[in-house]
């Protein structure tokens, strides 16, 4: 579920609201990916620590997407990109298989990762259109090396396990 943009809202308080959605779904999905890899079976019991682990990790990816949504507003790009998506999507699933996981649930973990980013980019695109006045200062730098921060914190979700 996307959060929702509303009047006082803050970034920390859309980031809250996308860490619960994503514990409410991802939980499923770890819980998923941790039985049907069976590398993890004998370290089931250590589920609750990697729920953990992964939203720690998913959090830190959140806060990445003000400036994220800064940077498409200021260079006009829409906040959806599918192809971008996909690639991520695809490449979770491709280190998953490499880990020895299954690939479904972790695809299907990112899948949420990337809806729940989608959705604090667009209640911050809606507030700067609603407000007329953008995003607060300075538009992000590119990232440097052609890697999104965001891409950064891809392995050590997979690497939670």
């Amino acid at each position: 579920m996307a959060p929702v943009a509303r009047p006082g809202a803050t970034r920390l308080s859309l980031l809250r609201h996308s860490a619960v959605a994503l514990f409410a779904r991802g939980a499923a999905c770890v819980a998923w990916l941790a039985a049907a890899a069976p590398a993890m079976a004998a370290t089931l019991h250590d589920a609750p620590s990697l729920a953990a682990d992964v939203l720690v990790i998913a959090d830190a990816r959140l806060a990445l997407m003000p400036d994220v949504a800064a940077a498409k507003w200021s260079t006009g790009q829409p906040v959806t990109d599918a192809a971008r998506e996909t690639v991520v999507i695809r490449a979770a699933g491709d280190r998953a298989a490499a880990l020895g996981l299954v690939r479904e649930p972790v695809e299907t973990l990112f899948e949420l990762q990337v809806r729940l980013a989608r959705g604090v980019q667009e209640a911050l695109h809606a507030r700067w259109r609603r407000t007329g006045a953008g995003p607060p200062g300075p538009a992000p730098p590119p990232a440097r090396g052609g890697r999104p921060p965001e891409d950064q914190l891809t392995h050590p979700i997979q690497a939670a396990r």
